[in-house]
């Protein structure tokens, strides 16, 4: 099992365990609360902000479902405008890096001499500020009446370090109950709604 081989290879703390777990699965099937679970998982990652997407929802091309600490406006001039100049999304999709469970650092899909030469960096990134990222395709959608399309982002700002090997090892070891406690907040919100139509 991920969670256990990540506590023997000393990744992940129980208490650290305890703390997403209870977060995680407190969420579900309350869509205000996915805000603080972020926040508790952002601790454990030192980000300045994190955020969950999931495609599909209709409110914007890819709406946000849950952020944390990362400002509306700037929500909104990511969907509306940055994604198409987005060297992580376009480095991400050619390399088919959109599988299910799938962890990378920012760093290790676009070299960051590379990111911090963009304008999608000087315009848009330095201004929040962020400049490293670590991400995890939560769901490929691919499961009927599971969770949709969706990925999980932590970013850190320039004055601090990179996420580490250490970081992505940790994601891996929470990962599982990121992915149980989202499908499980998407059945139970699919069930609610089919409730309110009846």
């Amino acid at each position: 099992m991920d969670q256990d081989r990540g506590i023997s290879a000393g990744a992940v703390s129980l208490a650290a365990f305890n703390r997403v777990q209870t977060a995680l699965y407190g969420a579900v099937g309350k869509d205000a609360t996915w805000a603080g679970a972020l926040h508790v998982l952002a601790r454990e990652f030192d980000a300045s902000f994190a955020m969950l997407v999931a495609a599909g929802q209709g409110q914007r091309d890819q709406s946000f479902y849950a952020a944390w600490n990362h400002p509306e406006e700037a929500a909104r001039a990511y969907s509306d405008h940055w994604w198409r100049h987005d060297p992580w999304l376009e480095q991400g999709v050619a390399r088919g890096m959109a599988v299910q469970g799938n962890i990378a650092r920012g760093s290790d899909i676009v070299p960051p001499v590379r990111l911090r030469a963009s304008r999608f960096y000087r315009e848009y990134l330095a201004l929040l500020p962020a400049e490293h990222l670590l991400v995890c395709m939560v769901s490929d959608g691919s499961a009927p009446g599971m969770a949709p399309l969706s990925h999980l982002s932590f970013f850190r700002r320039p004055d601090q370090e990179d996420f580490s090997a250490r970081d992505v090892a940790r994601l891996r070891a929470f990962y599982p109950h990121v992915l149980r406690a989202f499908d499980l907040h998407w059945t139970t919100r699919r069930l609610e709604d089919q409730v309110t139509m009846l």
